[in-house]
């Protein structure tokens, strides 16, 4: 179930409606045959005024788009402080997966 459609954003200093791919990813679970053996369903309770969105968000596919590229920087710096990478040679193949 998900109470109210909309999050507190820090970055916006504002409330912002709950993502396309937060909702897939939260309605997914409902009904996972290890966890639910009656099936599943999701409920979303929102305003009027958001029904329409949501509605259509759930039936309309959505691309997936990667944000990785942004932060790939502090990721192999992680991977090189952990150890994982450790050579030129060993981070071009990190890069390369």
């Amino acid at each position: 179930i998900i109470k109210g459609t909309q999050v507190y954003d820090a970055q916006k200093g504002a409330f912002v409606d709950v993502g396309v791919l937060d909702v897939q990813q939260i309605f997914g679970r409902a009904g996972r045959p290890q966890y639910d053996t009656n099936g599943g369903e999701g409920i979303i309770i929102t305003t009027h005024a958001k029904l329409q969105f949501y509605l259509s968000m759930l039936v309309t596919q959505a691309p997936i788009e990667s944000k990785l590229v942004s932060a790939l920087c502090d990721h192999l710096c992680a991977e090189v402080s952990l150890g994982t990478v450790s050579s030129l040679k060993e981070a071009v193949v990190w890069l390369s997966y």
